[in-house]
């Protein structure tokens, strides 16, 4: 098991060069790519709706890298998503 923090969404989506490198050096040996609270970053990164459009298109690239590591490493990839709820 491999573990990896990112500091911000830029840096997420970097990590993923990372993850590549380390799927095409050790081919077959990765079954499973968890990325935890994927918008947890970008929503600290790209704040207020004016950013929303920004934030969106940085959301869009990260899940295309994702499925296309997929596709390439014949790795299942499983998406957590920070859930709010006001309650009440």
């Amino acid at each position: 098991m491999h573990i990896l923090y990112c500091l911000s969404g830029e840096h997420q989506y970097e990590l993923l060069d990372s993850v590549a490198a380390k799927f095409h050096e050790e081919p077959g040996v990765f079954k499973l790519l968890i990325v935890d609270s994927v918008m947890a970053l970008f929503r600290v990164d790209f704040t207020g709706r004016g950013e929303l459009a920004d934030r969106q298109q940085k959301l869009a690239q990260m899940l295309s890298r994702l499925q296309k590591l997929s596709e390439e490493f014949n790795v299942a990839v499983f998406i957590t998503n920070q859930v709010c709820d006001k309650g009440g």
